[in-house]
């Protein structure tokens, strides 16, 4: 199977890049970029595919999840130049979730899509990049996050050029 099958292609063509409908959907999602600083992509997945995907995370998330807990600034730096130490930006919030990361996920939906030629080319078109590349680390290229009670991802800035998040 691959990445292709667990998309609703039907809404989102990316296996016809360069038609009308697959130029559409770039322009709708480089639109959304501007205005709104994100995109999103409602019903992405097929029923299938979420469904294969939840039945994969589930019970892992309860027993093989890796439980992350840190106390941090919004710059992850205990101190920033121009900035004094009692700056309300410098306060520590804590973060906390529990992960799977993609050793964890191989052959998922999640990962078919990941390493898909053709979800590839349409995040190249709308981020306007020469070449996206699948990252080497077998770890971070696909993850699966849960907040339990009282866990969040606290107010912070990103430390890549973009993130693709499936909710």
């Amino acid at each position: 199977m691959r990445g292709m099958d667990d998309i609703d292609l039907a809404r989102y063509p990316l296996d016809r890049p360069g038609s009308a409908d697959w130029q559409r959907m770039v322009a709708d999602a480089k639109a959304g970029l501007v205005r709104d600083g994100l995109f999103n992509l409602p019903g992405f997945l097929t029923a299938k595919a979420l469904a294969e995907t939840l039945a994969h995370v589930r019970p892992r998330l309860a027993r093989e999840s890796f439980h992350h807990s840190r106390w941090h600034n919004i710059y992850f730096r205990d101190a920033v130049d121009g900035l004094a130490p009692d700056h309300p930006a410098l306060q520590k919030v804590e973060t906390a979730n529990h992960t799977l990361c993609h050793d964890q996920l191989t052959g998922t939906p999640l990962d078919r899509i990941y390493r898909d030629a053709g979800f590839i080319a349409f995040l190249e078109a709308v981020m306007d990049r020469p070449r996206l590349h699948i990252m080497d680390d077998p770890l971070a290229g696909v993850n699966v996050l849960e907040y339990w009670d009282g866990e969040a991802l606290t107010w912070h800035f990103a430390r890549s050029i973009f993130t693709t998040t499936l909710l």
